[in-house]
């Protein structure tokens, strides 16, 4: 591979690993009216949203359940994680081509917001 193709790539994975996770935390965090919704937290692009029982405060497994089959239903695969279940974890490579990151963040936006 010659220098310039290696610059011109080291440019573009910088580039993402600056815009996508700053899109995709402030799109989760505008989800507010989620009430489940507890946090939005992470590092680079491993992002993880936490839920939990709106009434009790407890952490809830189910509402991330819940999340993650609305979002299959739409195509969107979601892995749960964390101690008790309650987390949804998001770690998406860093070439996504920007249309496929759009239309998997209109779906999260949606299921969110259902």
């Amino acid at each position: 591979m010659d220098r310039r193709r290696l610059a011109f790539d080291q440019s573009r994975l910088d580039h993402l690993a600056c815009t996508y996770p700053c899109l995709f935390t402030s799109s989760c965090r505008r989800c507010a009216h989620c009430p489940a919704l507890a946090e939005v937290r992470g590092l680079g692009s491993m992002i993880a949203a936490e839920f939990r029982d709106p009434q009790s405060g407890l952490p809830s497994a189910e509402e991330a359940k819940a999340v993650q089959r609305r979002a299959l239903d739409q195509g969107l695969i979601l892995l749960t994680c964390g101690v008790h279940g309650n987390a949804i974890r998001f770690l998406y490579p860093l070439t996504i081509p920007a249309a496929q990151f759009d239309a998997a963040l209109a779906i999260l936006t949606r299921v969110l917001s259902a």
